[in-house]
């Protein structure tokens, strides 16, 4: 029987029983998500603001949807591609349009993806590896075949070849995110699966994504969505009852990254920067603590330079992935601070938005600070085809130089 779906958005709080809580708090943990615990006990939880996604219960599915009204987990996913594909892609690319299949499964979606590479065929690259051979057929290796031959080996001869290999670091990936979901999938496949990754290594974890040439390039969307997989998904265990996939992505952090590529990318513009460590701005003294460095970490800067004094640039950026009223007071101090420490009067407020929206302007009228305005520019995320999130993304891109120029 399928299981009831209850949808509700970022940040809001559902009725759970004893067995929903202990899976919860499982589901919890494998993410690294801490609670406080007086949202989160036996009877409700108040789940974290800033994630979406898909939490399977023993009977029921909990889907929790983004808080821009108008958005869906769709949407995310694309954002999702967005990032996490190849440094610059073709925007007009079918990956790009929204998915109106009701199927919320990634795991179902990536092994639907995998039979299709398979079919084709997994990649293949040449690797060098020495032998030994009792005939030179190869790249000769002088001095271990002279020893070789000194010793009257039966393969005397050390020759370097190149082979064919399916062992390449893009079936490493997949081959892990498939083993994370191996228990969600339908034992027929497992077996078709297994023979064709018999000869892959397994690895523990992506220290690089592989680039996405063109001979790869139909691995796209399964790479895609092995690195959801591998970083964001969750199985849990339901006793005999089965099991259940959770996909948990921090939106806030999703929608900085995914501003940040749009201007440090599709731009072209080498002066959009971030930085890979905060910086320091002062110190304090406790008994408790001891000495305590403070640091500040803009998320995207326009022309950064340094100076004797430490550094300044033209524009700051900071991203809000806020639905409430632009321009909040803590908003307002923080980019006052980042202001005077980058010595700028140029600050913009990035937010999300399901339409079309206006940029916003708001005065500052106090002398004693160097900011006397903050620029509010909302990016579109909607728009159901890869043509519409392109002209939404170039539209954001000229609100945003209309600002710094």
């Amino acid at each position: 029987m399928e299981k009831e779906r209850v949808f509700i958005e970022q940040g809001n709080t559902i009725i759970i029983n004893s067995e929903e809580y202990e899976v919860l708090a499982g589901i919890f943990q494998g993410h690294n998500i801490t609670i406080d615990q007086s949202k989160f006990n036996n009877g409700f939880v108040e789940f974290p603001k800033q994630y979406v996604g898909i939490i399977e219960l023993p009977n029921r599915i909990i889907i929790i949807k983004p808080k821009v009204f108008g958005l869906n987990l769709s949407h995310i996913m694309r954002m999702y591609y967005f990032v996490f594909l190849n440094n610059k892609v073709d925007l007009d690319e079918d990956i790009f349009g929204i998915d109106n299949n009701k199927n919320l499964s990634i795991s179902e979606l990536f092994i639907n993806e995998l039979m299709k590479i398979i079919k084709i065929g997994l990649p293949m690259q040449y690797k060098d590896f020495q032998t030994t051979s009792k005939f030179s057929n190869g790249t000769l290796d002088l001095l271990n075949t002279v020893v070789r031959l000194q010793q009257k080996k039966d393969d005397p001869f050390a020759v370097h070849i190149s082979n064919l290999s399916k062992d390449i670091e893009v079936n490493r990936v997949l081959y892990l995110a498939y083993r994370k979901i191996y228990d969600l999938v339908n034992e027929n496949v497992k077996g078709f699966l297994d023979r064709n990754f018999q000869n892959i290594s397994r690895i523990d974890r992506v220290h690089n994504k592989p680039m996405v040439t063109r001979n790869i390039k139909y691995c796209e969307k399964a790479l895609t969505l092995a690195y959801i997989i591998i970083n964001d998904m969750s199985v849990s265990g339901f006793g005999e009852s089965g099991f259940g996939e959770n996909i948990l992505i921090n939106f806030d952090k999703l929608f900085e990254y995914f501003v940040q590529k749009v201007l440090i990318v599709y731009t072209d513009d080498n002066y959009f920067t971030t930085w890979n460590e905060p910086h320091y701005f002062g110190e304090y003294n406790s008994p408790d603590y001891g000495i305590t460095n403070k640091t500040y970490l803009p998320d995207l800067l326009y022309n950064y330079r340094k100076t004797l004094t430490g550094g300044k640039c033209s524009c700051i950026l900071d991203m809000k992935n806020k639905t409430s009223s632009p321009f909040s007071n803590a908003d307002v101090y923080q980019m006052c601070f980042y202001s005077s420490m980058l010595k700028t009067n140029k600050v913009i407020l990035c937010y999300p938005s399901s339409e079309p929206k206006e940029s916003l302007v708001l005065n500052l009228s106090n002398e004693g600070i160097i900011l006397s305005k903050i620029n509010a520019v909302y990016i579109n995320l909607a728009g159901n085809s890869s043509t519409e999130f392109k002209k939404n993304i170039y539209s954001f891109i000229k609100k945003i130089y209309r600002i710094i120029e």
